[in-house]
């Protein structure tokens, strides 16, 4: 095997965990999404293969001599980097005018990339074609770009879609309330074990923005529902205990790195059937929320994010307050992670005014999978809970809880 040969798998296995491209064409600057170094050793690998390493006394390296060149038929913006199809992976485009061609030394190898598809803070590194007037001839700069830089200006059209792909708006991590297929097993000094698994999600409905998956702006609709389960993992039958039923419609809205929700929500408490035959001299409350919410959320970096939400309860029944609060951050990949994974952790606090503006305090630690950026996340870790319940039958019983779960959002 050739030495190229050889030093071409190099490369392909030392840039796959980067290995998205994401390019915007906007202003004439493709972006890849690699860390420096990674750049670097990319950069002295392909010119060290042409003879030997000499930076260019330019702002960047020149690359022309290691095979890059622009290609005579892409005049104009939508220029040509002729590279090795093996360092990259190719991306679905939205449409040809939202994409960059990406061309390998044999033309039958050419693919499409697209425009501000995945770029983020810290690893987002612009490539300026500075082309000469030959098409053989061609200089590339590297330097680094911020988080969302010139994203507003990447001129994806808005337009009017039903039932969009992702959210504008994802649940809190740690938001123990929020509706989502989950199955945490904790313990409490009280309690005893306990089994708390929930099921539910959120849905797009309607959009007008952006088609982008990844960073969608806009204004969306969406439709939640769920249901919080407490069951008796060491009863007969497992029974149930209690279960909160929650429905809702957000309505959300993002631009670059800044998320905000409004919308309606419903939350209703009840008895388990079979707390109550075991119990049946037991109490109901008929603890009920009709509230409307006002979020806000930040993206930090590409894996942090910081968000604040109120909700003030236009109706409330049986031991219910109007107003609650809630906060905290989380920390989770936000790509791709391939079958290794990559760990998460996640803090909120809730407070609610029928307990005097106290809560409770969730910690979440562990490991998560993402197939796509900002896709669905599925994730495994430890739980800590401290505070007044989340079953809201038991909403002024003070918990302390120990344990471990599986999350999923979709």
């Amino acid at each position: 095997m050739s030495s190229w040969t050889n030093r071409r798998q190099i490369i392909h296995r030392a840039w796959r965990p980067f290995s998205a491209v994401a390019v915007t064409s906007s202003d004439g600057f493709p972006r890849i999404r690699a860390p420096w170094m990674t750049c670097a050793v990319f950069a002295m690998l392909v010119c060290s293969q042409a003879g030997a390493w000499e930076p260019s006394s330019s702002a960047g390296v020149d690359f022309s001599a290691a095979g890059w060149a622009s290609s005579p038929q892409s005049p104009g913006n939508d220029s040509s980097i002729s590279l090795s199809q093996a360092a990259f992976r190719p991306l679905p485009c939205v449409g040809s005018n939202d994409c960059l061609t990406i061309l390998n030394s044999d033309p039958h190898d050419s693919f499409v990339l697209p425009i501000a598809v995945d770029f983020y803070a810290g690893e987002a590194y612009a490539v300026r074609a500075a082309w000469a007037e030959a098409p053989a001839a061609g200089h590339v700069d590297l330097f680094p770009v911020s988080f969302f830089r010139d994203y507003r200006d990447t001129h994806h059209p808005w337009t009017l879609q039903v039932m969009p792909t992702g959210l504008m708006y994802r649940s809190y991590l740690a938001g123990v309330k929020e509706p989502r297929f989950a199955s945490v097993w904790s313990h409490d000094r009280e309690l005893g074990h306990i089994w708390d698994p929930a099921l539910g999600g959120r849905l797009g409905l309607l959009r007008y923005g952006t088609l982008d998956t990844v960073f969608p702006e806009g204004w969306q609709i969406d439709l939640e529902g769920g249901s919080q389960t407490r069951l008796d993992p060491r009863g007969y039958s497992t029974p149930l205990l209690s279960v909160d039923f929650r429905v809702g419609v957000p309505i959300t809205f993002a631009r670059g790195r800044w998320q905000f929700k409004t919308g309606y929500y419903h939350i209703s408490a009840h008895l388990g059937d079979e707390f109550l035959l075991m119990n049946p001299d037991a109490r109901r409350l008929n603890y009920v929320r009709d509230a409307i919410i006002l979020g806000v959320g930040c993206f930090v970096t590409e894996r942090l994010r910081l968000y604040a939400e109120t909700a003030y309860a236009v109706g409330v029944d049986d031991g219910a307050e109007p107003w609650e609060f809630q906060f905290g951050a989380d920390w989770a990949p936000a790509r791709d992670t391939g079958i290794r994974g990559a760990p998460f952790f996640a803090v909120n606090g809730h407070l609610r005014e029928e307990v005097s503006f106290g809560g409770n305090l969730v910690v979440q630690a562990g490991w998560a999978w993402r197939r796509l950026p900002r896709g669905s996340l599925f994730r495994v870790g430890l739980q800590y809970f401290q505070g007044k319940s989340e079953q809201y039958e038991y909403f002024d019983h003070t918990e302390e809880r120990f344990g471990w779960g599986m999350w999923a959002d979709f």
